[in-house]
């Protein structure tokens, strides 16, 4: 069984993912990790909302010593890059995923038993607890 596992970020547009499918034999599986948009947004809007700090949990603070909920949202949706502000730099995000957006992509490219994956199953960079894999076959 041919697999691609990827860990990148994909634009809001599933043209790409469907190209990805047209390359995967009969059988093969595309694997997708990124950061989970929708947890994101829903502890950034906790914090700033009612004040709570489920998002210090992650411990994910690169250039936000005052762990400041919005930079720490905008950090993780976006992510920072090399730290200089080098838009090539592969670890910039450029999408936002919920787990039902990525799943409906992921039909729309053409691709059957689409099923979310358990962080258990990380194989590149664990997101930690906002991690979002997704995993189907090209029938």
């Amino acid at each position: 069984m041919q697999a691609i596992f990827l860990s990148i970020s994909l634009g809001t547009e599933p043209r790409p993912l469907r190209e990805w499918v047209r390359v995967l034999r009969r059988g093969g599986s595309l694997e997708i990790w990124l950061p989970d948009g929708l947890k994101i947004a829903q502890a950034f809007v906790t914090a700033e909302t009612y004040g709570a700090d489920d998002f210090n949990n992650d411990g994910w603070f690169p250039y936000n010593d005052e762990q400041d909920p919005c930079k720490w949202a905008a950090g993780r949706i976006f992510s920072v890059g090399d730290g200089t502000g080098n838009i090539n730099h592969s670890n910039w995000h450029r999408a936002f995923f919920s787990p039902r957006f990525l799943k409906k992509c992921l039909e729309q490219a053409g691709l059957a038993n689409v099923r979310r994956l358990d962080r258990t199953e990380v194989r590149g960079y664990d997101h930690g607890w906002i991690n979002l894999g997704m995993t189907g076959t090209k029938p």
